[in-house]
């Protein structure tokens, strides 16, 4: 095998940590030029652009992608479930043992 087949078969973890974009909560000192809402839908966008990116990355094929986020409670999974559904990722999402789809 080659040095550069063996450089594309990279393995290993990838975790992304992110906060929800809540209104108010997300990039906020934008929100004087974009206000609360503007802010956090800036927010997703970049959120989402890097997901996407990741999982559409064939270099990182056989590389498990992990997302930690904030709040980990009931509205912070409902956020971040309803972001993978949105930009068609699958996945396991959810804490301490529970999994939820990313897609249906």
């Amino acid at each position: 095998m080659s040095s550069q087949q063996q450089q594309r078969q990279v393995s290993g973890c990838i975790v992304v940590v992110a906060k929800c974009p809540i209104p108010g909560k997300s990039k906020t000192r934008l929100i004087p030029l974009l206000g609360k809402d503007g802010s956090s839908k800036l927010a997703k966008a970049m959120l989402s652009d890097v997901l996407l990116t990741l999982e559409h990355c064939p270099e990182l094929k056989n590389v498990n992608k992990v997302l930690l986020y904030a709040p980990g409670d009931e509205m912070g999974l409902s956020i971040m479930t309803s972001i993978l559904d949105e930009i068609r990722i699958e996945g396991c999402i959810g804490t301490e043992g529970e999994c939820s789809s990313g897609t249906s």
